[in-house]
């Protein structure tokens, strides 16, 4: 890595100028392998006495889910008494984001002297900013001896970063098609990849009732107690139950099923239990009122985060077909035949043609502007995805303004009310919820 000056000392430099330098010094954004960081890690680990970097470690690996999963199994251990860790990806807003302790984002002293830890154990070895920041979180998170650390997985599963730690239990939410690049251009594919974060005879839970083989293969394999949705934990169907209340199970860690009245919460149910689910497989059994103390009305910020209720205004950073499909079922059952205006827009690399096409069917408007980023996809790329599908489309100089007609077309109404506005749907990226956000 190179001093971009001579003048600036590791010891003076801000976390701003540290993510700047981190940013600048590898050719390429992504390295697939564990070697660089598995080397910087036993030099880094070198200066610490414990085994681990908590008494608990979960690593959570898929193609959506990741974040939220994490979040409410964090509330839910805060709830319990537990000192908490957790490394997440990407931000939304500042980089801090992206570790917290006890419920709080790192402040930027923990983070750089982190950063300061990683660089003197590098020893020239080239760092990807993510390898980097990964390493910085772990050193981070370390010296707070805390009880549990979660620790999401950035890319994939096998060869990212973060599963170069050793887990006490692993998750994966879900698997399709995202990264075809990385990991493949198929289910089993990418199946095989997330698998990689499994363990020998270490408990696993899996977020979805179609497993991929390549994922069943490596849990017989491995002999891992996987905890599978639908057959460990899941939701009670209403003729099952009687009750027009949702009700879902989970397995306690003697093999009974117990009932859990599910909380009121946008989220998807699947991701609620896999939380509730993990929480059994960390030991801690939770009762109801628990439960709905922690989780009723929890809100992840960017997923499905309401920020408006004149008109109601969504913000979602799904960017992948798996996402998109469960937001159309959300949109349908928030909107209730009202109509629903799009503020759309994505990266250069993503399916926006696989993102679009489940909405397309509910979305009155859409509004599309290019991403304020060097890795968005352009205008003319987005408005030639939207003409291939014959969808009707407004296109703006910036997301700004696309919001603002979206949120003025929705704000119409006869009577002047609110139960008859329209809808507003922000989504396609981590990129736009932060800039419509932050403007």
């Amino acid at each position: 890595m190179t001093n971009p000056s001579v003048h600036e000392s590791i010891s003076s430099r801000s976390l701003q100028a540290w993510l700047e330098l981190i940013e600048a010094s590898h050719p390429s954004e992504i390295a697939m392998g564990l070697e660089r960081t598995l080397t910087v890690y036993s030099h880094l680990r070198s200066t610490f006495s414990s085994k681990s970097i908590a008494p608990r470690v979960v690593l959570v690996a898929g193609t959506n889910g990741k974040g939220s999963t994490i979040a409410m199994l964090e509330r839910l251990l805060l709830n319990e008494g537990q000192t908490v860790g957790v490394y997440t990806s990407p931000h939304i807003h500042q980089y801090n984001e992206r570790i917290r302790i006890n419920g709080q984002n790192a402040d930027d002293q923990k983070i750089v002297h982190s950063f300061e830890r990683v660089e003197a154990a590098r020893n020239n070895i080239p760092l990807t900013y993510f390898e980097f920041g990964t390493l910085g979180a772990l050193s981070c998170l370390e010296c707070e001896n805390l009880d549990v650390v979660l620790l999401e997985v950035g890319l994939g599963g096998r060869l990212d970063a973060v599963n170069i730690v050793e887990p006490d239990l692993a998750i994966i939410t879900s698997i399709d098609i995202d990264h075809i690049d990385w990991l493949g251009s198929d289910r089993e594919s990418i199946g095989f990849e997330k698998a990689g974060i499994l363990r020998v005879g270490v408990p696993a839970i899996y977020g979805e009732n179609n497993p991929p083989d390549s994922i069943c293969q490596q849990v017989l394999a491995q002999k891992v107690k996987m905890n599978y949705c639908q057959q460990h934990f899941g939701l009670r169907s209403t003729e099952e139950t009687g009750l027009e209340d949702v009700v879902g199970y989970i397995s306690d860690n003697t093999g009974n099923i117990k009932d859990i009245q599910m909380p009121d919460c946008l989220l998807p149910e699947n991701n609620i239990l896999m939380a509730l689910q993990a929480m059994e497989c960390l030991g801690f059994s939770l009762s109801n009122d628990a439960v709905l103390e922690s989780l009723d009305g929890f809100v992840v910020e960017g997923r499905l985060e309401v920020v408006s209720n004149a008109p109601t205004v969504i913000l979602d950073v799904g960017h992948n077909p798996h996402a998109s499909r469960f937001l159309a079922g959300r949109l349908k059952e928030i909107a209730k035949g009202r109509p629903i205006y799009a503020v759309f827009s994505a990266l250069a690399d993503k399916d926006v043609s696989g993102i679009i096409s489940p909405l397309s069917q509910i979305i009155t408007a859409w509004h599309i502007a290019p991403l304020d980023c060097a890795r968005a996809k352009s205008i003319s790329g987005l408005s030639n995805v939207f003409n291939e599908q014959n969808l009707v489309f407004t296109q703006h100089l910036s997301l700004d303004d696309a919001y603002q007609r979206a949120r003025s077309e929705a704000s119409k109404s006869d009577s002047g009310a609110v139960e008859e506005m329209g809808v507003v749907i922000c989504f396609g990226s981590f990129h736009v919820v932060s800039e419509i956000k932050d403007n």
